[in-house]
């Protein structure tokens, strides 16, 4: 093993070269070299951006001779780990601007020696191999060795052989190697993994040791596999890290940009990435990514606890995604590098409300620079169609102008994630929230989480009893009836047996995604609480003002703050810039049910949600939609449909003539028919039949002599899909349980014969009634096919 300045032994004669080419080239990833016009508007922007964010820190940097901290905000690091790693970080961004071509303090001495006296200070005080763990292994093992390995890289030439032992050794101390903790001895996974990598490839270039270089690019082999369980990403797009929560824009985000810079680091050198198993990371920006990006936003529903960062809020997250996609695009084949960048192309051009040129570091800027001004490289269309995640309880329907996602949980997913003082009122972030994503692209920007109402997220059915902050956090509900079945990658049958944490409340909910329409029931809603059990439509955070336009059956509700009302009887709602809400009668009663409404001004602050902040109350302007099942509701239901971007008049003219009906919403079975009744989606929580001739609820029903069979029946719990298409007909099957066996579908309709069927169907019987076997055994969710001639 090498140390400071030493060779390998039998090390090449050039490697010496490769080692001073790769930290040219780290050093340069980081800066975004010297071949830039210093000149041009965008980076001159984006180097004073980073030259007032350091030039606080040097102010504020104790410089004294008898410091016990660097820096009194953070803290000393002998209290907190975060307060180390915060330390580095800053250095780490000084380092950065002394050496970026024309940053006011490129070639200032006295700042460069406040920054390597400030290193140094930190390496005798707070991080070197002598002393232990203490506080978050995280910091110790990762957070610090990132920020130190940059900063000795950026300032190399002006450190002596010592310094760079010293800093060097440390990071030894720590992350020796990337596949295994130095805290636990335990394996390293997903993200850490990456990260670990990277401290010790960096490390390895410093002290010219091939082996750590070798060390660090054969462990990455380890990530790029499809996972069946816990952290990874998943064959069907989910990434998953701390065990069960989904977060692919969270860890998995760091995944792909770390591995990103690694793979470019090392491409064209000896060490270069040549594992075959990367065309699983290929895949997974197509799958993972490109659905859960919303023109620039990464869906909140898979950011873990990093929700309640001030800092990374959704746009944030979504451009630090991009960055890491981008850099992608320089190592990745060729067809891949150019859809790559077609999406960061489409990404960034669509991204009305935060803009990526202007926010975005000096290297990445330069990259989009260059795409932009790319000719050869089109704007990549929004994606359209319907994607379920099976294995992270995540379902997101995109159509033209919109989006709708939904967050849910069970034994496989916990509800939400609340560590390290972070995310604490997200109770129920996993019991069926609902995301709507329009052309308000600021929607869950501009302080959403901390001024929303937590026990009124859209889509939940919830106990409303108050509960304290990080309760119940990492809870794995003890149930399994989650997921749904997707028919053509364009319609959606999804469900969620909900088991509310700490309360007796159960219930039912199914959500049919459509063309232009959402529909949403709830049945079986139950508790012995003495609470007020509530399922929100919505709450939709308003303009400055608060004043956008609610109207009710046609009539315009007053715009002003404090309004409130109990609306019996109403057959639809419109809140201009959002949609429209109908509301469907989920009993055959004679009167949709009452909702209730409010337009209010809602204080709160970051810190409520993640105590590291010491941002101030804020105040955002809402206005909520929602059922009161009562206290202690038994068998309650609702019935609501969701009309992203329609006007008042077109909600009207849907409720006075809508595209569905629902023909079952008990504990037993939710089912719809749609589209001129040419579809029906089904959710059968145990064995059971719907019949689509069955009462509607609602005014007017399609012609029932349109259907394409009259009954579907079940042997198993399942989610089923039928859609009639030119004499075709179209069968989608799931088990959302992910324990089944086999499911067996009878369809009342004949066909004659069978066009296409995946290997896991049999067809058993095609007239008078079509029967198929489904073998749903180990599909983990996953959606089966059967394409059918109708007779």
């Amino acid at each position: 093993m090498s140390d400071g300045h030493e060779r390998v032994h039998g090390a090449r004669a050039s490697e010496a070269d490769d080692f001073d080419a790769l930290r040219g080239r780290w050093r340069d990833l980081l800066t975004g070299g010297s071949g830039f016009d210093p000149y041009d508007a965008s980076v001159v922007n984006a180097i004073g951006t980073q030259d007032g964010r350091v030039g606080g820190y040097w102010e504020r940097m104790d410089k004294s001779s008898g410091r016990a901290m660097l820096w009194k905000d953070l803290g000393p690091g002998t209290s907190s780990s975060s307060a180390i790693t915060g330390a580095h970080i800053r250095l780490a961004d000084m380092a950065r601007a002394y050496a970026t071509p024309g940053s006011r303090y490129a070639g200032d001495d006295h700042f460069l020696q406040d920054t390597i006296d400030g290193l140094d200070f930190l390496n005798a005080h707070e991080y070197n191999e002598t002393l232990p763990e203490r506080g978050n292994w995280w910091d110790w093992e990762i957070g610090t060795p990132l920020a130190l390995n940059n900063a000795t890289v950026l300032l190399f030439d002006r450190l002596s052989a010592t310094q760079i032992a010293n800093y060097t050794r440390a990071v030894e101390g720590f992350t020796a190697v990337p596949d295994i903790f130095n805290n636990s001895k335990t394996r390293s996974t997903g993200a850490n993994r990456v990260w670990k990598a990277e401290v010790v490839a960096v490390r390895g270039v410093l002290v010219r040791d091939a082996a750590k270089l070798i060390h660090a690019r054969d462990s990455l082999s380890e990530v790029f596999p499809f996972v069946t369980q816990e952290d990874g990403f998943y064959a069907d797009g989910s990434f998953i890290q701390h065990g069960k929560h989904p977060y692919t824009g969270g860890y998995g985000t760091a995944l792909i940009a770390e591995l990103g810079n690694l793979l470019y680091l090392l491409s064209g050198s000896p060490y270069a990435v040549t594992d075959p198993g990367l065309a699983t990371i290929w895949a997974s920006i197509y799958d993972a990514y490109e659905p859960l990006i919303y023109r620039g936003a990464m869906m909140d529903m898979v950011r873990g606890r990093e929700i309640s960062r001030y800092s990374a809020q959704d746009h944030a997250a979504g451009h630090a995604a991009i960055r890491a996609i981008l850099t992608l695009a320089q190592v990745a084949p060729p067809a891949d590098a150019v859809a790559y960048k077609s999406m960061v192309k489409g990404w960034v051009a669509r991204d009305t409300y935060r803009d990526f040129l202007a926010t975005a570091p000096l290297n990445a800027l330069l990259l989009a620079q260059s795409l932009r001004d790319d000719p050869a490289v089109p704007l990549r269309d929004e994606p359209i169609g319907h994607r379920l995640y099976p294995q992270m309880d995540r379902v997101i329907h995109h159509r033209p102008g919109w989006a709708f996602g939904i967050a849910m949980s069970s034994e496989r997913i916990f509800t939400y994630e609340s560590i390290n003082n972070e995310n604490l009122h997200a109770w129920h972030t996993g019991d069926g929230m609902t995301y709507l994503y329009t052309d308000d692209l600021s929607q869950f920007s501009e302080d959403f989480w901390p001024t929303v109402d937590p026990y009124r997220l859209p889509g939940t059915t919830v106990d409303t009893r108050r509960r304290a902050a990080g309760d119940g956090q990492s809870q794995a509900p003890a149930t399994q009836w989650v997921g749904g079945a997707s028919l053509a990658d364009t319609y959606g049958a999804v469900g969620m047996d909900l088991k509310a944490y700490g309360s007796d409340l159960v219930g039912r909910k199914s959500w049919f995604l459509l063309d232009d329409a959402v529909v949403c029931l709830g049945a079986g809603i139950t508790s012995s609480a003495h609470t007020p059990i509530e399922t929100t439509i919505e709450n939709r955070k308003l303009n400055a003002a608060g004043d956008d336009v609610f109207t009710v059956d046609g009539t315009v509700k007053p715009t002003t703050l404090g309004y409130s009302e109990h609306i019996a009887g109403a057959r639809w709602l419109h809140l201009t810039g959002t949609g429209g809400y109908v509301l469907d009668r989920p009993d055959g009663q004679d009167n949709p049910q009452s909702v209730q409404a409010t337009r209010e001004a809602r204080a709160g602050s970051w810190r409520d949600l993640n105590q590291s902040t010491t941002m101030p109350s804020i105040t955002r302007n809402y206005l909520t939609l929602w059922y009161d099942h009562g206290i202690a509701p038994r068998n309650a239901t609702y019935a609501y449909t969701v009309l992203p971007n329609t006007s008042a008049d077109e909600t009207a003219a849907y409720a006075a003539n809508p595209d569905t009906r629902v023909i079952a919403n008990t504990a037993q079975t939710q089912a719809i028919i749609a589209h001129d009744a040419r579809l029906i989606a089904a959710n059968f929580w145990q064995p059971g039949q719907i019949d689509t001739a069955a009462t509607a609820t609602t005014t007017t029903a399609p012609t029932d002599a349109n259907t394409p069979v009259s009954f579907i029946r079940a042997d198993a719990p399942a989610s089923v899909i039928v859609r009639e298409d030119g004499g075709t007909l179209l069968l989608a099957v799931a088990d959302p349980t992910h324990k089944g066996a086999r499911v067996v579908i009878a369809l009342g309709r004949a066909a004659t014969a069978v066009q296409y069927a995946d290997p896991t169907v049999t067809i058993t019987q095609l007239a008078p009634t079509a029967i198929v076997t489904v073998n749903v055994s180990g599909a983990k969710g996953a959606t089966h096919h059967v394409t059918l001639t109708l007779a």
